[in-house]
């Protein structure tokens, strides 16, 4: 028991060292993980974010009344994300490596 309560004396005294991050209800943030993709990408996942809970208010009539809105492949359209796990930019697609498209569409 004694060796118990040295044990947990040694811990009390280490200063902490996990980096304080602010206080968010992002994922992406939270975690830090938007240093490990490039600016442009985080700047699309965050105006992405916005543009998708504009479009869930828009789609939540819909989904009370069991119907597909009219508008959402348009809107989907509209948002430029096609292919955007893929890595490439040949068709189209925004060419993201796969942790950014990742961020992108979650």
């Amino acid at each position: 028991m004694q060796r118990l309560h040295q044990l947990n004396m040694q811990l009390a005294s280490v200063p902490s060292r996990a980096k304080e991050l602010p206080k968010t209800t992002d994922v992406w943030e939270s975690m830090g993980l938007d240093q490990h993709i490039r600016p442009q990408f985080v700047t699309l996942r965050k105006s992405l974010k916005a543009k998708i809970e504009e479009l869930e208010e828009l789609c939540n009539p819909y989904v009370e009344k069991g119907e597909f809105p009219p508008f959402f492949i348009q809107k989907i359209k509209e948002l430029k994300i096609n292919g955007c796990l893929t890595g490439t930019s040949l068709y189209g697609q925004i060419g993201t490596n796969f942790l950014e498209g990742f961020a992108v569409i979650s």
